[in-house]
């Protein structure tokens, strides 16, 4: 059994090597908005959503327990977004821009809507 063992330690090596998950890629047409959602107090906000008012395309995306939601696969081109969630004052992000086979950052802090 010693030569197997000597042929399985270099394999598992090589296994231990390959990557885990290759992130996801954005197509080579088309872009994605990765958002990132966070409070006053740099705490994620879940469940906040973000949509699309104008652009090429419609399309709307709810944030995780990290507060991050991926709009997915845009078609290149300008871009106006709310980020809402009940409670908190809307933000309008106007002219973000999505390039074809890339990531645009989108970082949004919510503040509590004033109650008056």
């Amino acid at each position: 059994s010693m030569p197997y063992r000597s042929l399985l330690l270099p394999l598992l090596l090589v296994l231990m090597m390959l990557p885990a998950a290759a992130p996801r890629a954005a197509s080579l047409t088309t872009g994605d908005v990765v958002g990132t959602v966070r409070d006053t107090r740099s705490r994620a906000v879940a469940n906040a959503r973000i949509r699309i008012l104008g652009g090429p395309q419609l399309g709307q995306v709810r944030t995780d327990t990290d507060g991050k939601g991926t709009l997915a696969d845009l078609v290149p081109g300008l871009y106006n977004l709310v980020i809402s969630k009940p409670g908190y004052a809307p933000v309008n992000r106007g002219q973000v821009q999505v390039n074809a086979n890339a990531q645009t950052a989108l970082n949004v802090v919510l503040e509590w809507a004033d109650p008056n």
